[in-house]
């Protein structure tokens, strides 16, 4: 195998960011009396996702995505003087939410024996040193690359060049990126000339004409591929 240097994307890909999410969120609405069935939870995550995608798209910024989620939300749902408190307390939560996905701790114990471990993130600083503070996951990664602290996002090529340029002895083609979202993780790698693993435990259809090196549903698919 010719890979040394694996990148992994952090949420949706080893962190169950939607249990966090909801855990989160479900105490920051309950703190001010307000609705939190799965109903709300659920159309909170939607409009949270449309922003990360306006991000990606480079249409809004990271500082400005963090309120604009939550005035788009507490509009809808009649709270909306609330909505930067709730912002607020929210990200405080989240910061000590770090559930991970079930198999993904033995996933990467195994495989630090044998390669050098990266985390690959668009998440917001102060909340991911939260998790990644207590995640037992986190000792094994030599490094963490936040976006906010690089000053790009994933899939731009200044956050993957920020990334080469920030590991040691680093090769592009002994690296490869691992991750679930195909905008971001694997459109980012595929423009950067990195091969990929997309990780798609839904078992979504691949677009057309991606040139992906890998495609798994499970993480034992990974451990295949890898060792």
């Amino acid at each position: 195998m010719k890979y040394e240097i694996l990148l992994f994307d952090a949420d949706h890909t080893l962190f169950d960011f939607n249990k966090s999410e909801y855990c989160a969120l479900k105490e920051a609405l309950e703190f001010y009396s307000l609705p939190s069935t799965d109903d709300v939870i659920e159309r909170y995550s939607v409009i949270n996702v449309k922003y990360w995608k306006m991000l990606e798209r480079g249409e809004i910024d990271k500082k400005s995505l963090m309120l604009a989620r939550f005035v788009e939300f507490a509009r809808e749902y009649g709270f909306e003087e609330r909505a930067e408190e709730l912002s607020d307390l929210y990200m405080s939560n989240l910061a000590h939410e770090a559930h991970l996905f079930d198999g993904a701790l033995e996933m990467i114990e195994e495989l630090s024996k044998k390669y050098r471990l990266f985390i690959i993130t668009n998440g917001v600083k102060s909340t991911q040193d939260g998790r990644f503070g207590i995640s037992p996951i986190t000792k094994y990664f030599e490094k963490i690359f936040i976006s906010e602290v690089i000053g790009a996002e994933k899939p731009s090529k200044e956050f993957f060049s920020a990334v080469e340029n920030g590991i040691d002895g680093y090769c592009r083609e002994k690296a490869i990126v691992i991750g679930d979202s195909l905008s971001s993780d694997i459109k980012g790698a595929i423009n950067s000339e990195i091969d990929c693993i997309w990780y798609n435990p839904s078992k979504k259809e691949a677009p057309e004409g991606w040139n992906i090196t890998y495609t798994v549903s499970d993480f034992d698919e990974i451990l295949a591929i890898l060792k």
